[in-house]
């Protein structure tokens, strides 16, 4: 299934190249616990021409319309906003072991595990 987020920054903040941002809890789900999710990192790199003529704005218009005010009720009605943040080191989400099955055998029984967490042996056919 398909998830559709709109991202945006706080009103008058500007995004620069080069910049890294966080959506807290829209990223990846954890292994093991898809209910909950990891943050989401944007690392943008923008491109910005020196000058644009009348012809080029013109053009840029064309592929680039301003959104008309049914277009942005849509939007906002149908879809859910997240906004960015700066990113920290200290956000990352480096304490679920990204992905790695060992990290939870304390947490919740296995499917291998019996009665009062004795291993079952897997016997082949």
């Amino acid at each position: 299934m398909e998830e559709k987020i709109l991202v945006q920054n706080k009103e008058g903040e500007i995004t620069k190249p080069g910049q890294l941002k966080t959506i807290k809890e829209v990223g990846m789900p954890f292994f093991e616990k898809n209910y909950a999710h990891g943050n989401l990192y944007i690392d943008f790199e923008i491109i910005f021409p020196e000058k644009v003529n009348d012809m080029q704005v013109k053009e840029l218009s064309k592929v680039l319309p301003i959104p008309k005010n049914e277009e942005l009720k849509e939007i906002n009605e149908n879809t859910e906003t997240y906004y960015v943040s700066d990113y920290k080191a200290e956000d990352e989400n480096t304490h679920h072991g990204g992905g790695n099955k060992a990290n939870y055998a304390n947490e919740e029984e296995d499917e291998e595990d019996g009665p009062r967490g004795q291993s079952i042996p897997c016997h082949n056919q």
